[in-house]
């Protein structure tokens, strides 16, 4: 390339990124999956990461999300071992420049152990969900509310109503709905202090995820191919249904969010993280396709309310060399950019990430030079001017 080229391609680049705000970008991302090229910048810690100290055996997948003070993760960490059926359920938060506020045990050595727990930020406050396994009978789901900095506002709830396996919630505005993925008779529920207040509508099968349309509720639906582990992902309306994928994998879980647009933004994952945009017309285009095969991607991303994408994956699977990898993605109906990072060591879990405050942070279970087991971690990124 000719020096004046190069010249003009850098000032070009910077000007580019100067007039974006949140996450500029810098660089070329040869990446991406998308077919036009995506701009990036690495993302910088604030802080040191912080590291939970008290764990002496391994830990579940933590969940993060933004707060009014800055993130709060949560974590499960069996006592004795996996198979005991104890353990202790924690919380953590920081401030958006990472510095430990709080940390709180949710749930104590007495409880039955609690695993995949999830958090959403809810006008009223955070809502963490999880699963537990009682002393031979089924599982159930549970929900709690937390303060700003994980602090519990109540005693736990595990409602008969939402009896049957992992919540789905739409926490996008008020009031929160709440319904159970494998319920055998699925029903929405509106979501009040003390647990489901009001019944929103019965569901014909089970739902991945859940969304208004202003007053319409909207679901994620898998249906199964007989004889066969493929299937159809359908978005589901009052009086309408847009197939999203045909003969794809069982999708785990989902998420959705109704755009200023009017596009409705689907998230769904399997062997690979995609997110899809349904136009009113009832246009389908997927918008990104992540492969997955050279590390693993968060259990969790967020799909924040303005279209971008958060997520972390594990890249030991690729490179042992390599550490934990976030992504962020602001994906419009025109440009897509990435920021990227490597905050710590190798991931014994995939890692789950939360936008907020102008930064993002992950919480991930990481194995530590010079220990034996896996522990929390726990980092606040930036994009640098």
């Amino acid at each position: 390339m000719q020096p004046w080229r190069a010249t003009f391609l850098v000032f070009w680049l910077l000007a580019s990124c100067g007039s974006r705000s949140g996450l500029a970008a810098i660089g070329v991302d040869a990446g991406s999956t998308d077919t036009e090229p995506a701009l990036a910048c690495e993302l910088h810690p604030v802080a040191e990461p912080w590291i939970w100290g008290s764990a002496r055996l391994n830990t579940a997948s933590p969940a993060v999300v933004a707060s009014g003070r800055g993130f709060v993760a949560v974590w499960t960490h069996p006592l004795v071992d996996y198979s005991s059926g104890r353990g202790e359920l924690i919380a953590a938060a920081l401030d958006a420049d990472g510095r430990v506020l709080a940390e709180t045990r949710l749930l104590g050595a007495d409880e039955a152990r609690a695993y995949a727990p999830r958090l959403y930020a809810t006008p009223r406050g955070l809502l963490l969900t999880w699963l537990e396994q009682p002393h031979r009978l089924p599982a159930r789901g549970c929900l709690r509310w937390l303060d700003d900095l994980g602090t519990p506002l109540g005693p736990p709830l595990c409602p008969e109503e939402l009896r049957g396996g992992r919540l789905i919630v739409d926490a996008s505005a008020e009031p929160v709905l709440v319904a159970t993925r494998r319920a055998e008779s699925p029903a929405v529920w509106e979501l009040s202090d003390t647990g489901p207040s009001h019944l929103v509508a019965e569901l014909p099968a089970a739902p991945q995820a859940l969304a208004r349309d202003g007053p319409d509720l909207v679901w994620l639906r898998w249906t199964a191919e007989p004889a066969s582990s493929s299937g159809a992902l359908d978005l589901v309306g009052p009086t309408w249904t847009r197939r999203v994928a045909s003969r794809t994998p069982h999708s785990d879980g989902g998420e959705i969010r109704i755009l200023r647009s009017g596009h409705a933004r689907v998230l769904w994952r399997h062997a690979e993280l995609v997110v899809t945009d349904v136009a009113p017309t009832g246009e389908v285009r997927d918008v990104l396709r992540w492969d997955g095969t050279g590390g693993l991607y968060s259990w969790h991303p967020e799909l924040h309310v303005d279209g971008r994408i958060a997520f972390g994956r594990d890249r030991r699977h690729a490179d042992r060399a390599s550490e934990i990898e976030v992504i962020v993605r602001t994906i419009g109906l025109e440009t897509a950019e990435r920021g990227f990072a490597e905050p710590g060591p190798h991931g014994c879990h995939p890692p789950g990430a939360a936008l907020g405050h102008d930064r993002v942070a992950v919480a991930w279970v990481g194995a530590t030079p010079g220990r034996s087991t896996c522990i929390p971690h726990f980092a606040v990124l930036r994009c640098p001017e």
